[in-house]
């Protein structure tokens, strides 16, 4: 499940992930590129996250997040490499 968190932020604000990518790139290999809606990894990424090996790099990006306001926000990617 991916979330946004806001770190030292004074009122309790609840963003909810709407959409997500998720980019797998092993050594040597094509990256494998994945979307899905709402917050939760879907079957097929689960399947690709299972298969990781030592150096390949997960990224998760093009994260959209829904605040209070019901605006959605862009987030950073979040990158992974494995180890």
């Amino acid at each position: 499940m991916l979330f946004a968190k806001l770190e030292n932020f004074e009122f309790d604000a609840k963003f909810n992930v709407s959409r997500f990518n998720l980019m797998v790139m092993k050594p040597r290999q094509d990256a494998i590129i994945l979307s899905t809606s709402g917050n939760t990894i879907s079957a097929q990424m689960h399947q690709v996250l299972n298969t990781i090996t030592p150096n390949s790099t997960i990224v998760f990006n093009n994260i959209m997040a829904v605040g209070p306001d019901g605006n959605p926000i862009s987030l950073d990617p979040i990158a992974i490499t494995a180890q």
